[in-house]
Formats: structure tokens, C-alpha cells, sequence
């Protein structure tokens, strides 16, 4: 019975990782034109793919594979050294993520902008908004935020709105 165990755990182990199929590797992939004048930074090197990851990027069109992963980093405009994965009917693309550092925003948001952050998510603030500064971006969903009172905070950025503080 201990043997007959091991067997289906190592099949299913193994079938994990024998979902992801590598199709294709390319240079350079992009659903956006690329200005040859621009100069472009490296903005996020490629990474191992993760299930966290999968589960963000995956799309049923290698166009939306491509937008996923590029839209995952702000200022993304590109990728290279790409590799393109299946997992049945899913793509997955992973590589190295290019862009523009010094413009970067997201959703209308960048660095250094002056926020305000709805206070249902301070539990410790009777106002109804505490003023902020965005200092980072973490995802497609949430920022870092800087209080004035200098406490650093992930916040979603529906939950955030801009103005002067």
C-alpha cells in the first residue's frame, strides 16, 4: 500500500511540472510599436514560473499572454528573451520586461504623485481621507504609500484618488 502511495505522488509531482510546455523562445516580442529613438531600460528580468505567476499572466491568445505580462510591470512597453509556454489551451509568456523608468505610471498613478487614501482602510484615522505620496508600485493592483505621518502602506488604487496635500 506504502508503494502504491509513492507511485501516485510521484505521478502527480511529475504532472505538475509536465504541464507547461515550452512552444516557442523569441528575441524580442511586443503588441505595442516600439520607437527606435526611445532609449528603453531594462525594467524586470525574467523569472521562473511560479504558480502566483501562472495564475497572473495566463491567457487563453498569446496577444493577451504578451499584455499580461508586460502590463504586470509599469512602464513596460516590451519584452526579450522571451519564452512562450501551453498548459492546454492557456499561454504563458515569461522573459525580461523593457519599458521607460522615468515615465512610468500606472493606472494614471506615478511616483511621487500626491494621493489620498480613503480611511475605511486606516482603521486608526477619524478623518476621511489621510493625505500620501505614492513611492512604489507593487502591481497591476496596489501601490506603496507614504503617509505624511511617515508610515508606509500597500494600497489598492481604487482605494486611492489624487490631489494637492
Amino acid at each position: 500500500m506504502k508503494n502504491l502511495i509513492f507511485v501516485l505522488l510521484t505521478f502527480l509531482s511529475l504532472s505538475v511540472f509536465a504541464g507547461h510546455k515550452q512552444v516557442g523562445a523569441v528575441n524580442m516580442i511586443s503588441n505595442r510599436n516600439i520607437d527606435s529613438k526611445t532609449d528603453y531600460v531594462l525594467l524586470k528580468t525574467g523569472t521562473d514560473i511560479s504558480n502566483d505567476f501562472i495564475r497572473k499572466n495566463k491567457a487563453s491568445t498569446l496577444d493577451q499572454a504578451i499584455n499580461n505580462t508586460v502590463a504586470e510591470v509599469p512602464g513596460g512597453e516590451f519584452m526579450k528573451n522571451v519564452k512562450i509556454y501551453m498548459d492546454g489551451d492557456i499561454f504563458i509568456v515569461n522573459g525580461d520586461v523593457w519599458g521607460i523608468a522615468t515615465e512610468a505610471n500606472f493606472e494614471g498613478f506615478k511616483i511621487g504623485d500626491k494621493i489620498f487614501i480613503k480611511n475605511s482602510l486606516l482603521k486608526s484615522v477619524k478623518e476621511k481621507f489621510t493625505p500620501g505620496v505614492i513611492i512604489g508600485f507593487k502591481d497591476r493592483k496596489s501601490c506603496l504609500v507614504k503617509t505624511n505621518a511617515g508610515a508606509v502602506k500597500e494600497v489598492n488604487y481604487a482605494d486611492i484618488s489624487k490631489g494637492e496635500n
